[in-house]
């Protein structure tokens, strides 16, 4: 968690938003690839690996594993804060963290 007496709220809730899971959208290191590419499924509420045509309904590619065994795709087309601290947080991302918030788990098909 990267906090200091300059960041903005917008880069204190993509923090926090790691708190409860999520997964940075951006292109992942290469030891994080290892981990989070080389086997299929849902690794966090923002995040699924595996082949497309396999992601859940709606869901985009996003470039997390990039340089990974499977692709990895998130609940929206667009760019989100946790790719992009500067960029609003989408209304899905809100209610996918009120749910865990809230000690739900998130459904596979969300």
């Amino acid at each position: 968690m990267t906090l200091n007496h300059k960041s903005g709220y917008a880069v204190l809730v993509h923090e926090l938003m790691h708190f409860s899971g999520f997964e940075d959208e951006y292109v992942f290191s290469a030891s994080k690839t290892k981990l989070k590419c080389a086997q299929k499924g849902r690794h966090a509420p923002n995040l699924y690996v595996g082949e497309h045509g396999d992601e859940p309904a709606g869901w985009s590619e996003s470039p997390s594993c990039q340089f990974g065994k499977y692709r990895s795709f998130r609940p929206v087309e667009r760019w989100s804060n946790l790719q992009y601290q500067s960029m609003p947080l989408p209304d899905l991302y809100r209610q996918l963290w009120t749910t865990i918030l809230d000690g739900e788990r998130v459904s596979q098909s969300l």
